[in-house]
């Protein structure tokens, strides 16, 4: 009975030990995860547009602008809008532009002015006087 009792004792220890494991790997694929957001948050909010309004002039490559909501349905409209090289959007307001294609290197200059009821993820809308 002593070799039975001693291998149950054995036995426990071990899935004991087995939880131990599965418990610090779930902590620290836990704590990965939580660098890998924070490290993508830090990102995200050092790619700042201007902080004010007024006369810019943005070069980056024209594109149809995202949606801020990107639940549910989407429509296939294109707004088009300007994207720059550190991944910032802005609407493009004109009534007299050319469209020069998806996808080009633009350089816009006009007035930036806040856009905040825009149903794009946008930094703001450059109004082009021309």
């Amino acid at each position: 009975m002593k070799k039975v009792a001693k291998s149950k004792k054995q036995s426990i220890l071990s899935y004991r030990r087995q939880w131990g494991i599965v418990t610090c790997l779930v902590l620290l694929l836990a704590v990965f995860g939580f660098g890998v957001y924070l490290a993508d948050k830090a990102r995200n909010d050092s790619i700042k547009p201007p902080a004010q309004q007024g006369e810019v002039t943005v070069k980056g490559q024209s594109v149809c602008l995202p949606h801020k909501d990107k639940t549910g349905p989407q429509t296939l409209e294109c707004a088009i809008g300007v994207k720059t090289a550190e991944g910032v959007y802005y609407g493009i307001e004109n009534k007299n532009a050319t469209t020069t294609g998806m996808n080009a290197s633009i350089e816009v200059t006009g007035t930036l002015i806040k856009a905040p009821n825009s149903k794009y993820d946008i930094a703001g809308v450059i109004r082009v006087d021309s």
